[in-house]
């Protein structure tokens, strides 16, 4: 007899039970990751968990499971409790196993985050070793994703500091007012005569600190012991004053701890930086630096500084401290913002080929650039005396040295040159947009390295690896912030945000190893 419908029953009994290896197809991402994190050396794991009591969630099945989360765009912890529990694909990476959200947090943020970098870079060995990646030529950049922070609990450096003077200011005067007040007793309160504390810069910080904090405590002292009430008003109120301004004045010097050198902070998240984004909006933000090969990501940092060249060093020295250089690259590939005179010394140091492009390069491929005359490139110079000659035919001579710290500390070494007299000059309106003569600087060091940049860059391997650069490291950013759906972190703090994108990093890798082995199925 013919039916419409074939037999649905939901208590149906079957002679054997399902299993759920046989629910998990071949070639499944989660396959991928399984295969990969059961090659892990997991002895320096092992170390991160201390024992004793109840034995732990074994690490190589939380890793699989949460690395298969940020895959599948599951980031909240009760979210993968949940799929712990009803989906197919975490049951069988987990063998059944059901840790709730809390252990899930745990082990994500506390005990793997201490051995996440080993894990990361020993499955960026095991790519190389798979023949995913060479490991030969790194393309390096850097993007800004949001913190998890208020867009409007901004800190400003300039705001501090002019704060603080002010405090300073108000600290001071109150010292001499209660000198005076003391005066009329002929009492003097602390070790220093009142004419020492004057407002300048001869006295540093730590000295108003400690004048007025001993200034308190005796004013405390003798409001007790004075007899004059009116006396006793004004003290009381001069110390008053006195105690509030040095919990400013300590406040103020808080915040410029927190900034250690940055121009902002957010309030509700100290480690974020406020930057400006490409929607032309300022935002507390992190600027995680990534390196690429094959559009595999073989290395992760957070800068805290909007500006790429900052954070490099700091990036390269990660990826060249595991394994004392097993991971060395040959060349590394960067757009301008890395290419300054430091990161060229860095990489000509560790014996790496420097195909950074700088500030001007691409200017420099232009016409405009060959046929402006009024550049320092296009003038002719004299080595000899080290000096230029204008187009007007005067003479630019070498008038000093001046060194210039970078945001790192870093000390750029440059000569200025100024013209001998551009009065009368008819070109001079062209040629200069300051009142006064013609002036510039220029770094020896750093027209050595542009060079070698430039031959590099220009050679037919360095053709080739400006066009790989822009898809090879922005389609992993690209995959980031639109498939996988992170324009903003979800965990506080710098280290906390970094874990965070190793596992974003970690995921973003097996699905890219997923799709090649798909293909070559």
């Amino acid at each position: 007899m013919n039916t419409k419908f074939k037999e649905y029953s939901q208590g149906q009994l079957l002679l054997l039970p399902p299993s759920i290896e046989e629910l998990v197809v071949p070639g499944h991402m989660a396959r991928v990751i399984d295969d990969f994190i059961n090659q892990l050396d997991i002895c320096n794991i092992k170390d991160a968990f201390p024992g004793g009591g109840c034995p732990a969630y074994n690490p190589v099945m939380m890793l699989k499971v949460l690395i298969y989360a940020y895959c599948s765009k599951t980031f909240s912890s009760r979210d993968i409790e949940r799929n712990l529990k009803q989906d197919v694909v975490f049951m069988w990476l987990s063998g059944m196993q059901r840790p709730d959200h809390n252990t899930i947090n745990r082990f994500r943020s506390f005990y793997l985050s201490k051995v996440l970098d080993e894990v990361f870079f020993q499955v960026v060995w095991m790519l190389k070793e798979q023949g995913y990646i060479s490991l030969k030529d790194l393309f390096v950049d850097g993007t800004k994703i949001e913190a998890n922070a208020g867009r409007y609990t901004y800190v400003w450096r300039k705001n501090t500091e002019r704060y603080k003077e002010s405090v300073k200011n108000k600290i001071s005067l109150l010292l001499d007012e209660i000198d005076q007040i003391n005066a009329k007793e002929d009492q003097e309160l602390g070790n220093r005569p009142s004419k020492e504390l004057t407002i300048g810069e001869q006295i540093s910080p730590n000295e108003i600190k400690a004048r007025a904090e001993e200034a308190s405590m005796a004013l405390k002292k003798k409001i007790v012991l004075t007899g004059d009430k009116r006396q006793a008003i004004l003290l009381r109120k001069a110390s008053q004053e006195l105690d509030e301004n040095l919990e400013k004045l300590k406040a103020y010097e808080s915040q410029e701890d927190i900034l250690n050198g940055r121009n902002s902070y957010s309030k509700t998240d100290n480690g974020a930086t406020f930057m400006r984004t490409k929607e032309d909006t300022l935002r507390p933000c992190y600027n995680p630096i990534i390196s690429t090969d094959n559009q595999f990501i073989v290395n992760v940092t957070l800068s805290q500084n909007p500006a790429d060249n900052v954070g490099f060093i700091e990036h390269v020295e990660k990826l060249l401290s595991w394994r004392d250089g097993e991971l060395k690259p040959e060349n590394y590939v960067g757009d301008a913002g890395f290419g300054n005179e430091e990161n060229y010394e860095y990489l000509s140091h560790n014996k790496i080929n420097n195909y950074l492009k700088y500030n001007i390069f691409d200017y420099e491929q232009t016409e405009d650039y060959h046929e402006n005359i009024f550049l320092p490139d296009n003038m002719e110079y004299d080595p000899k005396n080290d000096c230029f000659s204008c187009p007007a035919g005067k003479m630019i001579i070498k008038m000093g040295e001046s060194n210039r710290a970078t945001a790192t500390g870093y000390v750029v070494q440059t000569k200025v040159y100024e013209c001998e007299d551009c009065n009368g000059c008819p070109i001079a309106s062209k040629c200069k947009n300051s009142c006064g003569n013609k002036r510039f600087t220029r770094s020896n060091n750093l027209e050595i390295y542009k060079m070698q940049t430039r031959e590099n860059l220009n050679s037919e391997k360095g053709i080739k690896l400006r066009k790989q650069r822009g898809h090879d490291v922005e389609t992993p950013f690209a995959d980031i912030k639109h498939n996988m759906g992170v324009r903003k972190f979800r965990l506080r703090g710098k280290e906390k945000a970094t874990t965070e994108m190793i596992w974003i990093a970690l995921a973003h890798n097996m699905k890219k190893a997923t799709i090649i082995r798909k293909k070559a199925a």
